[in-house]
């Protein structure tokens, strides 16, 4: 029963994605960041349980569609947890990035540049 939920939030994440690309709210990073570390806490909750259905069953192992799903998965983990290391090392700006082939996070192929990062106000020293 816990396994629709990475998935589903997985999905969520790439759609907030697209909203936070469209309006450039900063909220919807945010709730991609919630998403996507929902889903790993989700998936790590799933795993014994698949591990043990996977491990305990040699007929299952047999299967080669049972390989594909198990590195399927953990793939999927993997990347999700390198796409949350590369957001919290960016950090969270209510920027958009300044073209999409450069919002390729998933796969750590670059990083994304900000196109109001230097528009953004200056504050003044409170004294």
């Amino acid at each position: 029963m816990l396994i629709p939920f990475p998935v589903a939030f997985l999905v969520g994440a790439f759609v907030t994605d697209l909203a936070f690309m469209g309006t450039g709210d900063g909220v919807w990073a945010r709730v991609s960041m919630w998403l996507i570390g929902t889903a790993i806490v989700m998936a790590l909750l799933a795993a014994p349980a698949g591990f043990a259905d996977f491990f305990s069953e040699p007929r299952i192992r047999a299967l080669s569609d049972a390989w594909y799903h198990m590195i399927g998965n953990l793939t999927a983990v993997v990347v999700a947890v390198i796409n949350v290391a590369l957001r919290l090392a960016s950090g969270v700006s209510p920027c958009r990035p300044s073209n999409i082939s450069n919002r390729r996070v998933e796969t750590g192929a670059s990083t994304p540049r900000r196109e109001c990062a230097s528009k953004r106000p200056q504050r003044s020293p409170e004294y």
